[in-house]
């Protein structure tokens, strides 16, 4: 049952209203999503629910006050919501994305976003000038959150030129040229003068964090000017910590996109703070301590490779398994992340396939270690006294039946309860 407050903090129930039907009582149009109780935040009594505790789901009662949960409250309450046979988990993450960046639709892909749980992502690259427009949708209690890379930083003629090239023959905003991407898409600093001249354009672009590409980093005297090898190199791995250095100067975090093990070392040597991808490679033990050591995160995109350069689906299933155990093992934060389009619950699937983590983890770390590694100073992916009251209840446990975590009865955001419409009635598909 939903209850409401009839203004002095006692509760009048309306009448014969299921939790479900309380979701979906005021349905998301064009406008874009709509906040619950007209856009008033409410505290609630969240009563009946068996919550996430990292390990199980446990029976509580949990308050939300002024958008954070508390364990108790003596003030009044607003409005109860009877969670009874649903549990309740953090929202979704995904870590590695380029989603939201410009085109059409920006409010129907926020609502697919929300559906599915999904309400903290991090775009890895993204054209500014393209970004902008959505920037005012977003980062709202009723919205999904994002963090902005803008263009990464590569060398010249390197990862990702090519496929900003290819996205200028077809470009979602009209009138871009290839001549228009540099300084947007990506920023080339192939020197420390370089870097020096590009700087102020980068920050003037205010990037959530900054994005660095390597790519085969253990031949780059090799690739850096043969021209067979096109979109295949990436940053001059010496340059790597003095761009680290400045950018941890201006607060910013540093990702790094890595191919090869030897990319994810010298990412590692550099100081960055999160590896995009899983390597093609074979990682050691001792790469694993030391990520672990210098709290670095790793994201998975397991069906993101871009280019596998005739690896076979076997040989890939091998370095990500032994390498997701050895980073598990040695305690580094593993977040889930896309990039490209399968929806995030398909990478998370493919993840599990791989059988290196129980379920509880796989739930800890799309709930908990992923948003964390989005937003690491906020206090979400956590269902504790403190946090940012944001959860989504499931009409299942999904420790028993996984395809629970895409049974999604309730989402509150930031104390407020969202309300969208049916995926049916959107003409959209549900992922």
């Amino acid at each position: 049952m939903l209850d409401s407050s009839d203004g002095d903090g006692r509760a009048s129930r309306i009448s014969g209203m299921s939790v479900c039907a309380a979701a979906f009582l005021v349905l998301l149009v064009a406008a874009g999503p709509v906040l619950s109780h007209g856009g008033v935040r409410h505290d609630f009594r969240l009563a009946g629910g068996q919550w996430f505790d990292g390990e199980k789901f446990s029976p509580r009662t949990v308050y939300t006050v002024a958008g954070s949960f508390q364990d108790a409250w003596d003030g009044p309450v607003e409005a109860t919501l009877d969670l009874s046979g649903k549990y309740v988990v953090a929202p979704y993450g995904d870590a590695h994305t380029h989603d939201l960046a410009g085109g059409a639709n920006a409010e129907g892909r926020i609502r697919e976003r929300l559906r599915s749980g999904n309400f903290y992502i991090q775009n890895t690259n993204n054209i500014p000038k393209w970004t902008e427009p959505f920037r005012a949708l977003l980062n709202r209690p009723e919205s999904v959150d994002v963090s902005y890379a803008n263009g990464g930083l590569t060398a010249m003629g390197a990862h990702p030129i090519q496929i900003y090239d290819r996205v200028a023959e077809r470009p979602p905003v009209p009138g871009w040229t290839k001549a228009d991407m540099p300084d947007q898409a990506y920023f080339v600093v192939d020197d420390a003068a370089a870097l020096d001249a590009k700087w102020p354009l980068i920050l003037a672009g205010k990037p959530d964090f900054l994005k660095v590409y390597l790519e085969h980093s253990e031949e780059f005297s090799k690739r850096r000017s043969d021209p067979s090898f096109f979109g295949k190199r990436g940053l001059d791995p010496a340059l790597l910590p003095v761009i680290v250095k400045r950018a941890h100067a201006a607060h910013l975090r540093v990702v790094a996109h890595a191919r090869t093990a030897e990319d994810f070392r010298n990412a590692l040597a550099a100081g960055v703070d999160q590896l995009a991808h899983l390597p093609l490679g074979l990682l050691t033990e001792s790469d694993a301590k030391r990520a672990a050591t210098a709290k670095v995160s790793v994201v998975t995109t397991t069906l993101g490779h871009w280019d596998r350069e005739g690896m076979s689906d076997a040989a890939v299933d091998d370095f990500h398994r032994k390498n997701l155990a050895l980073l598990a093992a040695a305690g580094v934060p593993v977040a889930f992340g896309v990039d490209g389009h399968p929806p995030l619950l398909a990478e998370v699937e493919n993840v599990r396939r791989l059988k290196v983590f129980d379920d509880a983890a796989l739930v800890r770390m799309l709930t908990q270690s992923t948003p964390r590694a989005i937003f690491p100073s906020r206090k979400i992916g956590c269902l504790a006294a403190g946090c940012e009251a944001s959860f989504l209840a499931l009409d299942g446990n999904p420790l028993e039946d996984f395809s629970n975590l895409g049974k999604i009865a309730v989402r509150m955001k930031q104390g407020f309860v969202l309300r969208l419409e049916p995926a049916e009635a959107a003409g959209r598909p549900a992922h």
